[in-house]
């Protein structure tokens, strides 16, 4: 990573575990004290991580990050104000698996999301801070959504079973080790994970028109000075 630039995608995941949300499964869905706690454990990572770099980069270093985010409308992964909140559906299943008995209390509060979708405020809030002024000019921060791919394939041939599958399948692919883990270390059948992923793909085929996955991401270009 050392020397004249290099390229980042962020990690997502926070570096400490933080307490259970008693109102959703994601920080960036809830407001107060739970939203907070999240929130500084991230600006702290993202010190941290701009700290390790100033060390690696030689002046004149291009450090390019392409960070996942939270817009000035709100927007952020699966939300876009047209279509189904992609996390409020997931919570709402998760809610009904519990009512329903398929998990226990524990496992319910317990899968929590552990990220937190920066805003700019966030970003600049870290960025401003003296040493990082010192040691980082920065060249370019701008904020763009990206469509979901998915719904676009969707809307161009309008093949609902295709898109459902498709849709509930990527999300899948990084969100259900949080629901799995907190079964696991609570209590409860595994198969409840295969009836959340199940309704959700339902609820796409049944309703494709209100469901996507678009994407919002901070792109930031630093050079070292």
């Amino acid at each position: 990573v050392s020397g004249r630039g290099s390229y980042l995608f962020r990690p997502l995941k926070l570096s400490e575990v933080l307490e259970v949300l008693t109102e959703h499964i994601h920080a960036n869905k809830v407001d107060g004290i739970q939203r907070e706690a999240f929130r500084e454990q991230s600006v702290n990572d993202f010190n941290r991580l701009l700290d390790v770099r100033a060390w690696e980069f030689e002046a004149g270093g291009q450090f390019i990050l392409v960070d996942l985010a939270e817009d000035d409308a709100g927007h952020l992964l699966g939300r876009n104000d047209k279509d189904r909140d992609m996390f409020d559906t997931l919570f709402d299943i998760w809610k009904e698996l519990y009512k329903a008995g398929e998990i226990s209390k524990g496992a319910f509060d317990s899968a929590v999301f552990q990220n937190y979708y920066r805003t700019a405020d966030d970003v600049w809030r870290v960025l401003n801070k003296p040493h990082h002024k010192k040691h980082w000019a920065v060249q370019e921060i701008s904020t763009l959504a990206t469509s979901c791919p998915y719904r676009s394939e969707f809307d161009l041939k309008g093949n609902a079973s295709e898109f459902s599958e498709g849709l509930m399948k990527t999300i899948r692919s990084w969100s259900e080790r949080t629901f799995h883990t907190s079964i696991i270390e609570h209590g409860g059948s595994p198969a409840a994970v295969n009836k959340l992923y199940n309704e959700l793909q339902n609820r796409i085929y049944d309703n494709p028109f209100k469901y996507s996955m678009d994407y919002v991401h901070h792109y930031i270009r630093l050079e070292r000075r």
